[in-house]
């Protein structure tokens, strides 16, 4: 152990799994500051002398306060927390962690079969006493579309080959549809609204940056394919929360499936969804499971690196936001 470590803080509490992890694979080279709280007075006075931070937000009147930041490293893939104006001002390095990006991918899956084969609707009428039962339709043979091909698009990709269905991306980036095609050659393109209109599956996989926000508005909404399922997993943002309550009431859609939120209170956002039997509520669980500490298999290889003035694998674009 070496005395001149640099100084990492978390501006965000963690389980006591995950903090015992965290030291164990970053104690030797990172010296690790705890705040006294989590309030903004306890966080300033935390990074005062602090080298790197792990937090999924920062403000700009934070940032001022921590004159030998140089690292700020989030816990998840998201960036939208971070003033990232004020954080490429100051020249500071960001990145983020995809190593999550397959349980994700597995719990989209799980929502996607559960709409359509509507396993959780006809259960609850199984317990309600009803025999009007939903057959629902099939993975086989559906159009698929991938909004978004980054590495839970990827995972998605794997994991919806075997099913056989037509599988449509739509990337930000040209070449993550040209690597993927290379090992699946029959994965489409398409633009957004063409994927949108023959799409009997939509998954939202895209990171919100200012060009995604609201990018599923009334217009794109009304796109879809009559009795279409889509399902997001990415920011809630990306979808206009009014105009996709006004489909499910005029009942275009078949279902819908959201495992993320408008507000920070995701059972009361989802109070609003209530009404609709072909809604699929999830409280923001999709990168999560029983053994966490996986999460943040990708940020200790981030922080790691720093220590050891080696290349970080999962620098953030702050042009692009992501």
């Amino acid at each position: 152990m070496t005395l001149d470590r640099p100084r990492l803080a978390f501006l965000r509490p963690f389980g006591e799994r995950d903090q015992a992890d965290l030291r164990a694979h970053l104690g030797a080279e990172w010296a690790l500051v705890e705040p006294a709280g989590y309030d903004e007075d306890s966080l300033a006075k935390a990074i005062g002398d602090v080298d790197a931070v792990l937090t999924a937000s920062m403000s700009e009147a934070l940032l001022a306060r921590a004159p030998r930041l140089r690292f700020i490293q989030t816990p998840g893939a998201g960036i939208d927390g971070l003033d990232t104006a004020a954080i490429r001002r100051a020249g500071i390095v960001v990145a983020n962690s995809h190593s999550n990006a397959p349980c994700v991918a597995e719990h989209t899956i799980a929502m996607v079969l559960d709409l359509i084969r509507k396993l959780s609707l006809n259960d609850r009428r199984m317990r309600l006493g009803s025999s009007a039962f939903d057959r629902g339709t099939t993975l086989t043979d559906s159009t698929v579309a991938i909004l978004g091909l980054g590495h839970i698009g990827a995972e998605l990709v794997k994991l919806l080959a075997p099913f056989c269905a037509r599988l449509i991306g739509v990337a930000q980036r040209p070449e993550r549809h040209s690597a993927l095609q290379a090992s699946f050659p029959a994965l489409g393109q398409a633009p957004l609204d063409e994927a949108l209109a023959v799409a009997d599956v939509v998954i939202v996989a895209l990171p919100l940056t200012p060009a995604t926000f609201g990018i599923l508005s009334a217009r794109a909404l009304a796109k879809l394919k009559p009795g279409a399922t889509l399902v997001s997993i990415s920011r809630a943002e990306i979808i206009d929360k009014v105009a996709l309550l006004e489909s499910l009431r005029s009942g275009s859609l078949g279902g819908v499936g959201l495992d993320v939120w408008w507000s920070k209170d995701p059972v009361a956002d989802a109070a609003t969804f209530r009404e609709f039997d072909n809604v699929l509520l999830s409280p923001h669980l999709a990168g999560v499971h029983r053994d966490f500490t996986t999460h943040l298999a990708g940020v200790v290889a981030n922080l790691l690196a720093f220590a050891r003035g080696e290349p970080i694998p999962n620098l953030v674009d702050l042009d692009r936001g992501y």
